[in-house]
């Protein structure tokens, strides 16, 4: 019984840090792939590899030309192409301007 209590911690430990794996995936424009055992691994990898053939990366000059260093927020739209699937686009929520 009394390696139950370590044991919980380290289990609530992981979770939380699985749950924070997901959210700076979000905020960096990655994705978190979650899977319970191993006999769902060849699934979750099949999935990786079809993002990975389906990439692209789009770049842009901001406006704003201020070297100040502070956040600056992205937003990306998709426009709705007849024909296709819908689209999802993943990327990060921002970044900071240069200083120099």
């Amino acid at each position: 019984m009394r390696c139950a209590r370590p044991m919980y911690r380290f289990m609530r430990l992981e979770l939380r840090a699985f749950r924070g794996a997901g959210q700076i995936a979000e905020q960096t424009g990655g994705r978190h792939f979650a899977f319970e055992n191993l006999a769902e691994l060849p699934d979750v990898a099949a999935k990786i590899g079809i993002e990975l053939r389906n990439e692209y990366v789009r770049g842009c000059s901001p406006k704003n030309t201020a070297r100040h260093g502070k956040y600056r927020r992205v937003i990306v739209r998709l426009v709705k192409t007849a024909g296709l699937p819908p689209l999802r686009a993943m990327f990060g929520t921002g970044y900071y301007a240069p200083t120099q």
